[in-house]
């Protein structure tokens, strides 16, 4: 399962973090303004209250924007570093089995050549080695080509993912910058209009909102497609180790034929 946990939970994160970019546009504005929208009749004062705090709090809003952005970027950084860093574990643990497993086949290629007495004998343990010394060359390579397709295509989806949803956040960002400053300006121009300025943003927020979620619902799963390149993957080690094991058998009945006759 290499990379895939790694992988998905990563893309969990992110999803947390892009969720709380979406509620920071939803906590923009005092309850205060909010109850004073839904008055029958709001109070001059309160509604000028509204046009003097707001570049305060469209300041607070758009920090608290850019903190979602900034975690965005650094679990990518992180991905970016531990990605390789598993991937040369998992080589290194590989090559270490494969030198085992090449040092017990050499023992038993030893045992077999000492018990060969006759020519025909010495040449079958010879044949023998090396088809099974072929048929390990061919699995292996089977496999690095294996994991090569499952790295590449990890690489590829997680950087689409990544682009995708950049400029998914950018474009949520600046609708949310351009309604607030236009709510600015509007409340340089008429102050006294807080309540109608407020309803304005509050749309053009919500829209922003809507249009977000939207984008994003269109994004394909994460995890759905790793699971797809690990099973890819999975699938080609398996048909390469049963290629592997009709090759073994053949040599093993082609020596055991020669040995029992001899």
């Amino acid at each position: 399962m290499e990379h895939f946990v790694m992988a998905t939970s990563n893309h969990m994160r992110v999803q947390a973090v892009v969720a709380s970019i979406i509620f920071a546009g939803m906590s923009l504005l005092p309850v205060t303004v909010a109850a004073e929208a839904s008055s029958p009749k709001p109070s001059e004062n309160k509604a000028a209250t509204f046009s003097a705090n707001l570049p305060k709090r469209a300041s607070q809003v758009t920090t608290t924007l850019t903190k979602p952005g900034d975690k965005v970027a650094g679990h990518r950084a992180e991905q970016a570093k531990k990605r390789p860093e598993n991937r040369t574990k998992t080589d290194q643990e590989s090559a270490t089995k494969r030198a085992g497993w090449d040092a017990d086949r050499l023992a038993n290629f030893t045992k077999l050549e000492a018990k060969a007495t006759t020519d025909a004998q010495k040449a079958a343990v010879a044949t023998y080695e090396t088809a099974i010394r072929a048929a390990v060359t061919a699995r292996r390579n089977a496999n690095e080509q294996a994991r090569a397709t499952f790295r590449t295509g990890v690489d590829s989806l997680l950087d689409t993912h990544d682009v995708m949803l950049t400029s998914q956040t950018t474009t949520y960002t600046f609708a949310v910058s351009a309604a607030l400053d236009t709510a600015k300006a509007s409340c340089l121009a008429t102050p006294k209009e807080g309540v109608t300025i407020h309803n304005t943003l509050e749309a053009s927020l919500k829209a922003a909102r809507d249009s977000f979620k939207t984008a994003r619902q269109g994004n394909d799963k994460v995890s759905t497609q790793v699971k797809q390149l690990a099973d890819a993957r999975n699938n080609s080690f398996k048909a390469n180790n049963a290629t592997f094991d009709a090759a073994s058998k053949a040599a093993r009945d082609a020596l055991k034929a020669v040995l029992k006759n001899a």
